[in-house]
């Protein structure tokens, strides 16, 4: 109520100034989406770092399973192709990513009218470890055809985009997501890409320096294929949701039981 006290109070003062309706109504319509943006930027942000402490649970209630740390089963599959440097074909599997909740929301803005929400995300470390398969060849010269374990470790990075929804029916879907990644410093500690140690340090060392250039120069490629990956999967989850539901999670999170911070293990 001390909300809507305050935008009536707002759009009085300005409907004041003015001698045309229409112009006022006008003014109305900005107020109240700027008003509600604003707030709504608040209570996401509040919402993140509520779902932040949830991660380690996962939220059984909404079919979202452990996200700290992430198992990733059938793993993902990628070519990186950095000129005159490296060409590899991988796959990963059998994978334990920890740290996702180790991140800091830069910026949230709301844009009603379009159904955006643009994000600005400041992440801290990020820990991978698993098995891989590897194809290809190192600055053209040696082949590379090997299988072992791997642990990559990004310490500094940020993730800059948007997210964009739609109404379907009454429900609502993903229809585009768009993301630039930029890495500060990568430690990889990948084994058995070669026989010796030596070589199999100076193949370490090159994919520490690539891996973030690669990012940098292909934010395209890189963003196709995390939204190839993202969507379907948020879309699955977002089966069923109305915009009022969302609304209702992220307004109502700190009263619910949806995200109660306790897992049972």
């Amino acid at each position: 109520m001390k909300n809507f006290n305050n935008y009536f109070t707002l759009f009085v003062i300005i409907c004041a100034s003015v001698s045309d309706f229409a112009e006022c109504a006008t003014i109305k319509s900005e107020v109240l989406s700027n008003y509600m943006e604003r707030g709504l930027n608040e209570a996401i942000i509040n919402f993140i770092e509520d779902f932040k402490k949830q991660m380690p649970c996962g939220v059984p209630a909404l079919g979202i399973p452990v996200l700290v740390p992430l198992e990733v089963k059938d793993g993902f599959q990628f070519n990186v192709n950095v000129p005159h440097l490296i060409n590899l074909d991988i796959s990963t599997h059998d994978m334990l990513i920890d740290g996702l909740n180790d991140f800091d929301i830069k910026s949230i803005d709301i844009k009603l009218l379009q159904f955006q929400v643009d994000f600005s995300v400041r992440f801290n470390k990020i820990n991978a470890k698993g098995l891989y398969d590897i194809s290809g060849d190192l600055v053209k010269i040696f082949p590379i055809d090997r299988k072992g374990p791997f642990e990559l470790t990004v310490r500094g990075g940020q993730i800059d985009g948007f997210a964009k929804i739609k109404p379907k029916e009454e429900y609502i879907e993903l229809t585009d997501f768009k993301i630039k990644v930029l890495i500060d410093q990568l430690e990889s500690n990948v084994e058995h890409v070669f026989p010796g140690l030596l070589l199999n340090l100076l193949f370490n060392r090159i994919l520490e320096a690539a891996l973030p250039d690669f990012f940098q120069s292909n934010q395209q490629q890189v963003t196709e294929y995390i939204e190839s990956l993202l969507l379907p999967e948020a879309n699955r989850l977002l089966d069923g949701v109305t915009v009022s539901d969302i609304l209702d999670m992220i307004n109502g999170a700190q009263n619910s039981t949806v995200l109660d911070n306790k897992c049972d293990f």
